[in-house]
């Protein structure tokens, strides 16, 4: 009976994925604005170009390994919300759970089985890898999304609809680069895909040097320098640390994940094997060559950025550029766990079966969501204490002051506050930035001067180089420590001249 209501369940389909898609924006929207706190690097970039999007300064070009689809997206979230980073990450999260929807209708087409589909979805949908990137502020996010459109409609022989999407993923970031191979597949699709990617073509035979250049951020990687050996080994080194990165040594990015630690949880990756050898048997046995094209071909071709990142082999293994991979493993874990299942079936009762499942995916949700929403934010510079927004809240709170000056930055354990995560997140346009070794060097009297009306500075906590500086120019001046999580984030010093 118990057997019979779980196939009713999973006939259910648009319940069921429902309930997945509804946990897996929960997932991704809850502590949004906390996890991560803080904007670094190319997030704040990404920022700066929605923005210059909504002033009319349109952006179809690559810059650096990232393309211009991402921060019109921004844009869009910009013009239907306001501009801040909050909002930055909603386009994230917006990407992370049409993903999950589009990851169950490939693993339906491939697998034929509900029960697959709705396993993959949920996995995509509870996983720290996915979790971590529909909430950051990337084009990375992208990823997953066309290579899983890609394979979609060319299960489907849409060709026309494929060909547009692996043209439209070249746009998305230089890590789906790779998986153009695939196009060679089909003509049909080599053709469309060819189509929507000739600007990028042009682009690049137009400045071949921002792309190929030793000192570009694609060409750079390449290692044109190095001897033909060392390419070799580094292949193979880079290859091997992406596979070993799913059970033992993961990226060591603070930003995307817990320092070195797997990119899957331990049951996830001992399913993955599983799985792993259950599909190459149903390959051998059934002559089911669908799992080579669109499985293991896809599993290579997505990684191949990564693995040509070959004069710089400190940085693998890189999660952000291993992300087109996620909804291929998340369907052979999900393939080995309905194979074990029916196979639990023969051997015990149903509801020892449905307790067992149940328990294994429980347990996959607590692991990933305890790593993520505990140990994570842990691992985050400072604790996680937002040294940006808690700078540009305080110059927010008076908005009337025209004369702020940040002095120094990147004073944060890893090099926070940027200038641009302050800047992109206050209302005040008249922040200037004075480098800590020129205002040291500058005279009391160009001082006095240039703060001759009430000035806010904004300053290294423990530099007491330049506290004497201003104890010398302005001997009556009041001051505080903003502090957070037991951090000194800012010394805010307050001159009335």
């Amino acid at each position: 009976m118990l057997k019979n209501n779980m196939k009713i369940l999973f006939k259910n389909e648009y319940l069921i994925l429902s309930l997945i898609i509804l946990l897996g924006l929960f997932l991704r929207l809850l502590y949004l604005d906390k996890i991560p706190a803080e904007m670094w690097g190319d997030v704040n970039m990404h920022f700066q170009f929605a923005k210059n999007i909504l002033a009319g300064i349109p952006i179809f070009e690559y810059w650096g390994g990232d393309g211009p689809i991402f921060p019109n997206i921004i844009a869009i979230f910009f013009r239907l919300y306001n501009v801040s980073f909050f909002s930055l990450k909603l386009s994230s999260v917006f990407i992370g759970v049409l993903t999950i929807w589009i990851n169950y209708l490939f693993a339906l087409e491939l697998s034929k089985k509900r029960s697959v589909a709705m396993l993959s979805s949920l996995l995509m949908a509870v996983s720290f890898w996915s979790i971590t990137f529909s909430r950051q502020g990337k084009p990375y996010i992208l990823v997953p999304l066309f290579l899983l459109l890609v394979l979609y409609f060319s299960l489907r022989k849409k060709w026309i609809f494929a060909g547009i999407f692996l043209g439209l993923g070249m746009y998305s970031q230089a890590t789906f680069w790779g998986f153009f191979v695939f196009s060679l597949f089909n003509i049909s699709l080599l053709f469309f895909s060819t189509i929507i990617t000739l600007p990028l073509i042009f682009q690049i035979y137009k400045n071949p040097n921002n792309f190929f250049n030793t000192n570009s951020y694609v060409g750079e990687k390449f290692g044109f320098n190095l001897e033909l050996k060392t390419k070799f080994v580094r292949l193979f080194v880079n290859l091997s640390k992406n596979i070993e990165s799913f059970w033992i040594n993961g990226d060591n990015v603070f930003r995307h994940n817990i320092p070195r630690h797997p990119h899957l949880d331990l049951i996830s990756g001992i399913l993955l094997i599983i799985g792993l050898f259950l599909i190459i048997r149903q390959i051998i046995i059934k002559k089911n060559f669908n799992y080579i094209i669109f499985l293991f071909a896809p599993f290579f071709l997505i990684q191949v950025s990564s693995i040509l990142d070959l004069n710089n082999p400190q940085n693998s293994p890189a999660m952000r550029r291993m992300i087109g991979v996620t909804p291929i493993i998340y369907f052979i874990i999900s393939y080995a766990i309905c194979i074990l299942y029916d196979f639990l079936l023969k051997k015990i009762k149903c509801l020892f079966s449905m307790i067992i499942l149940i328990v294994f995916l429980l347990a996959i949700f607590i692991i990933n969501f305890y790593n993520y929403f505990y140990i994570y934010p842990k691992t985050l510079p400072n604790y996680n204490t937002p040294f940006g927004y808690l700078i540009a809240q305080d110059i927010n709170n008076d908005i009337y002051i025209k004369n702020i000056f940040i002095i120094g930055c990147c004073w944060g354990d890893n090099g926070q506050p940027e200038l641009d995560s302050i800047t992109n997140r206050t209302l005040n346009s008249s922040i200037k930035y004075f480098e800590e070794a020129n205002f040291i060097d500058k005279s009391c009297d160009f001082l006095i001067k240039l703060f001759n009306k009430k000035t806010v500075l904004y300053l290294k906590p423990q530099d007491s180089l330049l506290v004497s500086k201003i104890k010398l120019c302005f001997p009556q001046y009041k001051e505080k420590i903003i502090k957070r999580n037991n951090y000194s984030v800012v010394r805010k010093i307050e001159l009335n001249n």
